[in-house]
């Protein structure tokens, strides 16, 4: 058996707020339950090279993320081929993806939210990771009412809002993942 870490890709439009965020948050949270996993993020329409901007350095800084040094990117064939799970802020997302080619990895995308709730529902299960992994990413991928909200653009409130969602969502798909199998 291998030790490969899990690879999971998280997606927004912009690679600015949303995925940067949860990248950094379920990065850290995933680390400190011993779960090997590589986390990244990228855009479906990113600014290539752009800064996060000051609101949301502020709003992830008020969770003790430092996001001063992410730049945006765009999502590549790489990033797709190599994600054991995607996780998308809306169904915008899972539409931009079959857009630009990238349709065969639905079967590996699920919203935050969704992938949230179906960690919190299998929970206690002691399901293998490619089991969970399969249940999280079960169609409907996405539910209405799924989105993560993009602040880009808005007041300080509306980015700490955003923050606190994702901040919530990812506590809860690190807690109900499962244990690190020895």
């Amino acid at each position: 058996m291998t030790n490969a870490p899990t690879r999971i890709l998280v997606i927004c439009t912009g690679n600015l707020c949303r995925s940067p965020l949860a990248h950094a948050l379920l990065r850290d949270g995933l680390a400190q339950r011993g779960i090997n996993a590589a986390v990244d993020s990228a855009g479906t329409g990113a600014p290539v090279g752009s800064r996060c901007d000051r609101r949301m350095r502020k709003a992830a800084k008020d969770l003790g993320c430092d996001m001063s040094e992410h730049r945006a990117r765009q999502v590549t064939t790489a990033d797709i081929d190599d994600a054991d799970l995607v996780l998308v802020m809306n169904e915008e997302h899972l539409a931009d993806l079959k857009r630009l080619g990238y349709g065969d990895v639905l079967d590996r995308a699920v919203s935050l939210r969704t992938a949230a709730w179906r960690a919190h529902v299998l929970d206690g299960q002691g399901l293998a990771l490619d089991e969970w992994l399969g249940r999280l990413c079960a169609a409907p991928n996405i539910a209405p009412g799924d989105d993560v909200i993009d602040p880009n653009g808005g007041p300080l409130r509306d980015y700490r809002e955003m923050a606190a969602d994702i901040n919530t969502l990812v506590g809860r798909l690190v807690v109900g993942w499962p244990e690190p199998s020895c």
